[in-house]
């Protein structure tokens, strides 16, 4: 009965470790957002050094987190097109 009890825990903490590193993710998503966000506003204002600068910022923080996909690979396009 104890293992059992014990096993239940260990799969409680498993989820939530699991929904906790979603939710970090998430953050991240929503921080890269943010940073693309400045690059547009930089290109919007014909301010290309500015543009350039934020896309730099965020290529570093893409590849220091080793992100890819979705928004991540959205923010690599952008990237490119600002840098080239």
């Amino acid at each position: 009965m104890i293992w059992l009890v014990v096993a239940l825990l260990l799969l409680l903490l498993a989820m939530m470790v699991t929904l906790l590193k979603g939710a970090g993710k998430s953050q991240v998503a929503v921080e890269v957002s943010h940073m693309m966000g400045r690059i547009e506003s930089a290109r919007a204002s014909s301010n290309e050094e500015k543009a350039k600068q934020e896309a730099e910022k965020l290529k570093q923080f893409l590849d220091q987190e080793g992100l890819k996909g979705g928004i991540f690979d959205r923010a690599r396009e952008l990237i490119n097109e600002v840098l080239n």
